[in-house]
């Protein structure tokens, strides 16, 4: 092994912002200021670890010192300036880190060193690493230079936290945010240096290093290093990398998935088990399929992979789309919760096996909307037998209720028997009981000409039920039916005194005996057999009652 091989990130660390990967939107930010010769007096970079913040911040000194009459050809590599960088003995670039000098005394030195004007290049420029980690009295006797620079000063800060700077800085500086990279993106970077290294490594390898870096470019490189090490020569140990890694690895992943989509749960336990057994990162796995699961809601919810195909293989996102095509959206969200779940759980656990675990159980045990459809199928195919007679007023739950979503009687058929008001009632007792109860309410009921007039006592509830839109459009509907569209408008009035009548006086009555006729319903209670569930509630008008 040659010594050229190690220090990895140093080696392969980006000379000019081009070559930056992964952050877009910080390149065009800092190449426009560049080319537009319009460089502000501070920036500050801010993101996770790894992600190129101090190496953009490098590259921008380098290109802002640069001596190139022409703004949009810098750094040339052609000045005393870009000489004196790659030579590194430039005396106008000068880098401290915050976490050791972090006192008031080490800013006002640079405070002071900032009136001399730089000795070769264009500017003098101050880069400050993990900057947060100044006092505040370091940062206040910054703001003064900040607000009011010479000219030719330049101040770069880099930080990992930007919460923990003040305000008063924030507001002084262009702040650059950098993103985690995309498993991909650090994938192609790994490629290319096994290809210049002539590293031997399977992309199952480089998979899992992609993964367990994190987003960080620089993890990845130094864990490709580390590997290569101890494989002992140029071609990686697949053995070593997953003791070294404790993780599983993209294929293992990618197959529990399918076993949950199979809904297969003794296979589940034995993975389970056995990565207990190997000692892998039980809390990283579950981060792991988290991951995936998101990828999955997003190609879910968007019906397109445009949105993650650039985060990971096409080969695995199509065996994912392929297993999980018969889950719906709201099977796929409940699938992130409840991984997301275990992983919130698994972190604090101090059973990690259990917790895994219960997880997977849970997680097989989703049931999914085209099997509950399917239900709901099977229930509409069989004849419901309605009660004869309904002597006490009903009411049925909204559509989103599950007595009324899950349960349908028979359709409704035109009929030329429905001749007058009594008839068009009566009809509409049969088909809609619960619907019934509602118009019942009524104190006036006629059918003149082509209109039903309804007119309710003044405040009473099933006025306000009769005239929201879709009770509305369905009584409509219903009797235009009934009536073979002799019957076309409804028309409904609130009486405008309060009279004392039998179905005004009792609002208590009518829930209680409302609630019992839905208890009783036979197609209501068809439904909870066949689903082998108990009705726990109902809600009538916004209204919740407990049956138990």
């Amino acid at each position: 092994m040659t010594t050229n091989r190690l220090n990895l990130a140093r080696k392969y660390r980006p000379k000019r912002l081009e070559d930056v990967r992964g952050q877009p939107v910080a390149v065009k930010t800092l190449s426009e200021a560049l080319k537009k010769d319009r460089i502000a007096p501070a920036y500050l970079f801010s993101g996770p670890r790894g992600t190129g913040k101090t190496t953009c911040a490098r590259i921008f000194a380098r290109a802002a010192t640069c001596l190139s009459k022409d703004p949009a050809n810098r750094p040339c590599e052609k000045c005393k300036s870009c000489e004196a960088h790659a030579a590194g003995r430039v005396m106008d670039l000068i880098e401290i880190d915050g976490a050791s000098h972090t006192g008031v005394d080490d800013v006002r030195s640079i405070i002071d060193a900032v009136a001399f004007r730089p000795s070769v290049g264009a500017k003098t420029v101050h880069i400050i690493d993990e900057v947060h980690m100044l006092s505040n009295a370091a940062f206040n006797a910054l703001l003064k230079t900040l607000e009011e620079p010479p000219p030719h000063a330049l101040f770069l800060f880099a930080t990992t936290e930007q919460d923990k700077i003040p305000a008063t800085i924030l507001s002084r500086v262009q702040r650059i945010e950098m993103q985690r990279l995309k498993e991909g993106e650090i994938l192609q970077n790994l490629q290319m240096i096994c290809k210049e290294e002539k590293i031997s490594a399977t992309d199952k390898i480089l998979d899992q290093i992609a993964a367990a870096a994190d987003g960080s470019l620089r993890d990845a490189q130094t864990l490709l290093e580390q590997l290569t090490l101890l494989s002992g020569s140029l071609e990686l140990d697949q053995a070593i990398v997953d003791s070294f890694l404790g993780t599983i690895g993209t294929e293992q992943e990618i197959e529990i998935l399918e076993l949950i989509a199979a809904k297969n749960i003794s296979p589940l336990l034995e993975k389970a088990g056995l990565f207990y057994q190997q000692g892998k990162d039980l809390p990283r796995l579950l981060n792991r399929l988290v991951v995936w699961a998101r990828i999955l809601l997003l190609t879910k919810s968007t019906g397109s992979t445009a949105l993650v195909e650039k985060e990971c293989a096409e080969e695995y996102l199509k065996r994912l789309t392929q297993v999980f095509n018969t889950w719906g959206v709201e099977d796929t969200d409940r699938l992130f919760e409840i991984l997301w779940s275990g992983h919130e759980r698994i972190k604090k656990s101090e059973l990690p096996r259990i917790t895994l675990e219960t997880t997977l159980i849970r997680a097989a045990r989703i049931p999914l909307t085209e099997d509950l459809a399917r239900i709901i199928r099977a229930l509409e195919s069989q004849p419901v037998q309605m009660a004869p007679q309904i002597t006490a007023p009903s009411f049925s739950p909204p559509s989103s209720s599950p007595a009324r979503a899950s349960v349908k009687v028979e359709p409704i058929l035109p009929t030329s028997e429905v001749k007058n008001t009594e008839d068009l009632l009566l009809e509409i007792k049969k088909k809609r009981p619960s619907i019934f109860a509602i118009v019942n309410c009524a104190e006036f009921k006629e059918w003149k000409d082509e209109t039903l007039s309804l007119r309710f006592p003044k405040g009473h509830f099933a006025f306000r039920q009769v005239s929201e839109k879709i009770l509305q459009k369905e009584l409509t509907e219903m009797i235009q039916q009934l009536s073979s569209n002799r019957c076309r408008f409804l028309k409904t009035e609130e009486a405008t005194v309060v009279q004392k009548t039998e179905s005004s006086a009792r609002p208590t009555d009518f829930m209680k005996e409302a609630q019992k006729t839905i208890l009783n319903d036979p197609a209501v209670q068809k439904a909870a057999k066949f689903l082998d569930a108990k009705i726990e509630s109902l809600t009538i008008s916004g209204v919740r009652t407990d049956t138990k």
